[in-house]
């Protein structure tokens, strides 16, 4: 609350104050501007000034929301055009290869690139879809090997057959613990 010559904090008691004005935004009151310590100046003048500036702070709120809005739509769309510019960068390449093993080379990449992954890997399924083998990687050779040609059996794999069965993505936050992966 405002005394007349500084803000504090209130108590929670708010008995004793001479001017009381809502703050509205939108017409909605989201608060109130309470007014102590103005002695005879509680006057309908000191009234109308108190009501103007609620309205100007209302107007100001509302402004700063408004802002705050914009900013973060701004930041959406900034953040969706460069999805949408990597998306077609990736595209492009691809389909400057004929070759598939290039191509699926240049989609781990990009993803790593990207992202904050530290590996990439795609592993096609054998005609029996009874083992998948891995047909590119992108990764750090100081913290694992390549893993290029393996065959990973699907039997046996909960992540795999997860993913295969409900042909939806799987995120695992923490692979030591996860039950699909440990």
């Amino acid at each position: 609350h405002y005394d007349g010559q500084r803000v504090l904090p209130l108590d929670g008691n708010l008995e004793g104050y001479q001017l009381a004005q809502p703050l509205l935004v939108r017409g909605e009151p989201i608060g109130e501007l309470l007014v102590d310590g103005m002695g005879d100046l509680a006057d309908d003048d000191a009234r109308e000034l108190v009501s103007a500036v609620a309205t100007r702070l209302g107007t100001h709120l509302e402004q700063l929301r408004l802002s705050q809005q914009t900013e973060q739509a701004l930041a959406d769309v900034q953040r969706r055009s460069q999805e949408m510019a990597n998306l077609n960068r990736v595209v492009t390449s691809i389909g400057a290869t004929l070759d598939l093993r290039n191509s699926l080379q240049i989609v781990v990449d990009e993803l790593v690139a990207l992202t904050t992954a530290d590996q990439a890997r795609i592993g096609l399924l054998d005609e029996d879809r009874v083992q998948l083998t891995i047909v590119s990687e992108q990764f750090d050779e100081t913290r694992s090997p390549s893993v290029l040609g393996l065959a990973i059996p699907v039997e046996g794999n909960a992540l795999t057959q997860e993913v295969l069965s409900t042909a939806k993505p799987v995120v695992i936050h923490d692979s030591q613990t996860h039950p699909l992966t440990a």
